[in-house]
């Protein structure tokens, strides 16, 4: 099996520890995608950091939610508006943001470029309340 395939694998396993809430299972999972390498040298890998990040949210770990996120707008800068897009597609993920204190307002001082996006809607503040659905 070539690592392209293993990766193909370790996303697929990952959600489905998602769907068990086995969060932890799951980063471990996309973990081994991000150390072989394959998220930098695979494009359609990049999203792997936005469900560490995800994932990390939901064990209600702002800080390392906040660097996955961090680390993947530094690694694809281009895809800005298409990151953007998984937050606006994600209710689960920014409920879970706004029920931990202060992780939205950190997020937008984290990711300001997030909320800058086109993707963010003209005319939109750029603020915590980007959250409310």
């Amino acid at each position: 099996m070539n690592e392209v395939n293993r990766g193909h694998a370790a996303t697929q396993l990952a959600l489905i520890y998602e769907s068990q809430d086995e969060y932890r299972k799951a980063i471990a999972c996309l973990r081994w995608v991000t150390q072989s390498g394959l998220a930098e040298l695979e494009e359609r890998f990049f999203f792997v950091r936005f469900n560490i990040g995800m994932y990390y949210a939901h064990l209600r770990d702002a800080e390392r939610s906040l660097a996955a996120f961090r680390k993947l707008l530094d690694l694809h800068p281009e895809r800005v508006a298409d990151i953007a897009k998984f937050f606006s597609r994600s209710p689960r993920l920014r409920a879970q943001i706004e029920s931990q204190r202060g992780f939205p307002e950190r997020l937008l001082a984290t990711c300001p470029e997030l909320f800058q996006s086109p993707t963010a809607g003209p005319g939109r503040d750029p603020s915590a309340e980007e959250f409310r659905t």
